[in-house]
């Protein structure tokens, strides 16, 4: 068998190497960014958060009046992960389907620090608080309306006002929220996120403003009857 030439051979390797600095590594392909800069993890990526990035969260639910359970802080920490800060933001831009969060990890993270007090909560899921501070959170669940007349007035006027673009919001209280505060709904002006979220459940359960129509929140004229 004929020996190749060293001069030969070291070109055949070159033609690899040059080859394999032309491929684009498939992670980098997957890695895309917002347009802030900042890269967003890949959707097969777990995020595991570490202790800053978890106490960044919790912070801004405390400021949202929001109590930080275990499924919302995961959600607050998927929206930090791509560079949204304020989900209220006129120009926030949240995805449908947001980064995952190794729940597991996030639950120890908090459990192991020293300012966090973890709790069970009923359903199985938990939530945690910070120790020393005080709660200043709203019970967004609560049936006792402690809202003005004319705010209700003025929601009505507003929903029965919108149109048929902007009649379908996200189901589920607080992403529906975030998006009217996105909007910067009049009727809303000066409430923090955790308000609003009361009130839409109270808009939805008490006052019949808003209904549910093929999972969306939707003026409740609109709601399918079979929900109600």
């Amino acid at each position: 068998m004929a020996v190749p030439k060293r001069g030969a051979l070291r070109q055949h390797q070159g033609e690899k190497v040059d080859l394999a600095a032309g491929q684009t590594n498939p992670s980098q392909q997957q890695t895309k960014q917002q347009p802030n800069g900042r890269r967003l993890p890949r959707k097969s990526a777990m995020i595991k958060p570490d202790l800053s990035m978890v106490t960044q969260a919790v912070e801004s639910l405390y400021t949202d009046q929001l109590k930080p359970f275990g499924r919302l802080l995961r959600k607050r920490v998927a929206e930090h992960a791509i560079g949204v800060l304020d989900g209220t933001s006129p120009a926030a831009r949240l995805p449908e389907q947001l980064p995952n969060v190794d729940a597991k990890h996030l639950e120890t993270v908090c459990r192991t620090s020293a300012g966090f007090h973890v709790k069970s909560e009923e359903g199985g899921d938990w939530s945690v608080v910070i120790v020393g501070r005080s709660q200043p959170f709203v019970d967004i669940y609560c049936g006792s309306d402690v809202y003005p007349a004319e705010l209700w007035a003025a929601a009505a006027a507003y929903f029965e006002g919108l149109p048929e673009e902007q009649m379908q919001l996200p189901g589920g209280r607080y992403s529906c929220a975030q998006a009217l505060l996105r909007r910067r709904a009049p009727f809303l002006s000066g409430y923090t996120l955790g308000q609003a979220c009361h009130i839409v459940e109270l808009g939805i359960a008490l006052h019949k403003i808003l209904g549910y129509s093929n999972g969306s929140v939707v003026p409740y004229i609109f709601a399918a009857p079979s929900r109600w």
